[in-house]
């Protein structure tokens, strides 16, 4: 493998253009906060009284899934990392290859979600590792960072952009363990067998580099730009990029039946919160990250567990190739 890296030089974006909360999210998490407290407070209410009304049974069962349902997400579903596998295929590639794309991992100390994203990662045994940023929590052990990178790092080379997080943590100041690069606004040649692969890690709220960075890119290499934020996926078809890899949104973190994601963080809204998305031979995957940015609290997710993306990408006319185990 042979890789070239380049600084691509941009004015960097203002606070006004990056990453937002719509109002309508705001709204949709404030009325799901309030019925869940109206609920335990109902409920809590009617073991005082002395004659409860005949719906009471009703309510106390509510209370009780309740509990069990925040049980599962603060004591389970946090540390129950997937894999999520997707497929492309594009004329830019020459032979099948495999990304792992991981965002958002908000280490805090060396835990369970570390030792079981690595085992996801051995288990997909991919060819490159592709990363989006906010690597770290508020308060973090940076050895079990560093440790988390070399474990990555063991299983495929590792190239990683930067996120909103790096401003306040900037972690991409330690010596990167062997096998990995950060891309901090660069441009990185990957020759891959016969692919050609042109990396762009764009950091968070530099749009206006994610939309010209990859007007210079030849038909024959494959170019991929990993960026943090979704925003820009509405305009997905007029990126200059076979493939844009974001995170940010947590996949939501909280998701509920039907409805999907509450809140995105993200101008692009809760339609783009996590997924893989197509548009004019363009693709684009958002994930739905690995780590909580609980601000101290304990890790939380619901129907939207830690993930490693998995992507499959194959020459244009090789469909009739079997499928990589």
């Amino acid at each position: 493998m042979a890789a070239k890296t380049t600084v691509l030089v941009e004015p960097a974006q203002t606070p006004a253009e990056l990453g937002q909360i719509r109002l309508g999210e705001v709204a949709a998490v404030a009325a799901f906060a309030a019925g869940v407290l109206l609920t335990f407070s109902v409920s809590a209410g009617l073991l005082w009284t002395d004659s409860a009304p005949p719906w009471s049974p009703a309510v106390h069962a509510a209370a009780l899934l309740g509990v069990c349902l925040i049980s599962y997400g603060v004591l389970v579903e946090p540390y129950r990392v997937v894999l999520r596998r997707e497929t492309l295929r594009s004329p830019a590639l020459k032979a099948p290859l495999r990304v792992a794309h991981i965002s958002d991992t908000h280490v805090r100390r060396w835990s369970a979600v570390e030792e079981s994203l690595l085992e996801r990662l051995r288990e997909a045994r991919p060819d490159l590792v592709l990363m989006t940023g906010d690597y770290t929590a508020s308060r973090f052990v940076p050895a079990d960072f560093l440790r988390l990178l070399r474990g990555l790092a063991g299983v495929a080379p590792v190239y990683a952009s930067l996120g909103n997080s790096e401003e306040s943590r900037p972690v991409q100041c330690l010596p990167p363990p062997p096998g990995v690069t950060w891309l901090d606004d660069e441009l990185v040649g990957v020759e891959l067998g016969a692919n050609r692969l042109r990396l762009y890690g764009v950091n968070a709220g530099n749009e206006a580099l994610v939309r010209r960075a990859g007007l210079e890119k030849a038909p024959d290499e494959f170019g991929v730009c990993l960026y943090h934020y979704p925003d820009l996926l509405t305009e997905l078809a007029k990126l200059p990029y076979d493939l844009v890899l974001c995170g940010h949104t947590h996949g939501g973190q909280v998701r509920l039946p039907f409805l999907g994601a509450l809140v995105s963080m993200s101008r692009a809204g809760t339609a783009f919160a996590r997924g893989f998305f197509r548009a004019k031979g363009k693709a684009a995957c958002v994930s739905a990250g690995v780590g909580c940015e609980s601000y101290g609290l304990p890790r939380l997710r619901f129907l939207c567990p830690p993930e490693v993306v998995v992507i499959d990408l194959s020459p244009a006319d090789d469909a009739e190739a079997p499928p990589r185990p």
